[in-house]
């Protein structure tokens, strides 16, 4: 797949996760903050499937260049609201101040205007989650001294999308029609990379997809053995160290100091889109055959045949007689219809029946979980999905399941408060602004799993982590075929 697609597909992704009572109440944002004067050039690039396209949030911080009379800008202060801001600029004075009394006029406070120069954006240094440009970018007759001006204000995940006119509509009326030659050999340039191109989201524009090029950190994931060792364990520290075998889609396993925990690795139903564990590698795990052997508790985080299957998971406890297994109530609730005879596993069966928001802690086997139950991916209530945080001989292991991927719903279950040593985080984390965030300023975990990678994405996917992992301290793709790593303590 190309990098057009890979982006498209990560940015619908984004899209999908706005609830719609947000949307409806954009909607009703958009008739209120538009002007007259405005509604043609809305009706052709809707500045809500505009913002809705480039994944933009409450609590972002954007610049917006060449914004004009405000078009675009009012509703961007309208979605990131209170707690975000955006920085608006422009080379024309008149203009500014234009803005600054539309702004007042409509009651938004946390627009900033500035007065730019053509080379120069004058945005504050490391402040900006993107930067935006809409019909502005083909207008620019020196690009690169602009884009690099944007660089020094671009928080470490954040990027610098164009939306622009698509060559076949441009007509060459005004400015320079653009395409992916130009737009990356400007990026290339100026300190970017084009990291896609979205061609079908919008009737008469692409959107331009630009990320900083990050060099190389020491020690990153180039530099690091198969044991995942960034320095080693100092001399003498006799701490266990955590070992992580990759099964499949999410599933794990994890070990520390002789425990044992397996993690949405039972199942075995083909899935066109995702991986499924290797033959092999399931029998290992149904005789409990090394790696596999004295596993002391399996956590299910949700009933997907991608993650996770009730009948496997009963001929799994019938054949080995010490695993505990937490689940879902729902999940639980399969198992029971698949068994043969219920009694004999059921004390080793825990269903969890908690309400969205709420969390619920066990201690299993000299294991202390707590498990988080959030909206599955997408917002839906059903099926249930658990993020689960275990304590490993004093490792601390996060898996998110398959949640909806908003960082709020995280802080508000306290995550943070205490430094996690792995998180196992869906792939698309370190690429949205709001998860990028959340990773590097909130969780700050040692090391960073990225799983749930689509098949299709497989080829592409590296190559998009390498432009983020400088910012990480530790961050990897689960991919079929790794080998197992290692974790020093």
């Amino acid at each position: 797949m190309g990098t057009t697609m890979i982006m498209s597909v990560l940015f619908s992704a984004w899209t999908a996760i706005l609830p719609a009572q947000e949307a409806a109440s954009a909607a009703r944002d958009a008739n209120r903050l538009a002007e007259p004067q405005e509604k043609r050039f809305n009706d052709v690039q809707p500045p809500e499937l505009v913002m809705d396209i480039l994944g933009i949030r409450p609590g972002l911080v954007i610049g917006e260049v060449g914004a004009g009379h405000g078009r675009i800008t009012v509703h961007l202060a309208a979605r990131v609201g209170d707690k975000g801001k955006v920085y608006a600029n422009d080379i024309d004075p008149a203009a500014v101040d234009y803005l600054k009394a539309r702004c007042r006029r409509q009651g938004l406070a946390n627009v900033e205007t500035i007065l730019s120069l053509p080379d120069d954006a004058r945005f504050p240094q490391n402040t900006l989650d993107l930067v935006v440009m809409t019909w502005v970018y083909h207008h620019v007759d020196n690009p690169v001294p602009l884009l690099k001006s944007l660089l020094p204000s671009l928080k470490p995940w954040g990027f610098v999308a164009l939306v622009e006119p698509k060559p076949a509509e441009h007509g060459l009326q005004e400015g320079r029609a653009l395409t992916q030659e130009s737009v990356g050999e400007e990026a290339r340039a100026a300190g970017f990379s084009l990291d896609g191109v979205i061609e079908d989201r919008l009737q008469t524009d692409n959107v331009f997809i630009l990320r900083p090029v990050v060099p190389e950190a020491p020690g990153s994931q180039a530099e690091v053995d198969n044991h995942g060792d960034r320095g080693g364990a100092p001399d003498g520290d006799e701490e266990e160290p955590l070992g992580l075998t990759y099964i499949a889609n999410a599933g794990v396993l994890v070990a520390s100091g002789g425990l044992k925990v397996l993690v949405d690795a039972l199942f075995d139903k083909p899935n066109p889109e995702y991986r499924s564990p290797a033959p092999d590698v399931l029998e290992k795990i149904r005789k409990g055959a090394v790696p596999f052997d004295g596993v002391d508790l399996v956590l299910v985080t949700h009933n997907h045949p991608d993650h996770f299957d009730a009948s496997l998971a009963v001929h799994y406890l019938e054949s080995l007689p010490e695993p505990l297994l937490l689940a879902p109530a729902d999940a639980v609730a399969e198992m029971r219809k698949a068994a043969a005879d219920w009694t004999k596993i059921e004390a080793r069966v825990i269903p969890l029946d908690i309400k969205v928001g709420e969390k619920e802690k066990r201690d299993l086997k000299q294991i202390p979980v707590t498990a988080f139950r959030t909206r599955h991916s997408g917002d839906q209530d059903s099926p249930m999905n658990l993020m689960y945080l275990f304590d490993l001989d004093g490792w601390r292991v996060l898996h998110e399941g398959d949640s909806t991927g908003k960082p709020d719903d995280f802080q508000r279950f306290g995550l943070g408060g205490a430094p996690v040593d792995l998180a196992l985080v869906h792939f698309w984390f370190p690429l949205e602004p709001n998860c990028a965030r959340f990773l590097q300023e909130v969780l700050k975990p040692g090391h960073i799993a990225l799983k749930h990678l689509p098949i299709r994405l497989e080829s592409d996917a590296p190559g998009k982590i390498d432009q983020v992992r400088g910012f990480y301290k530790d961050i990897f793709l689960l991919l079929p075929g790794m080998p197992d790593r290692v974790f020093p303590k």
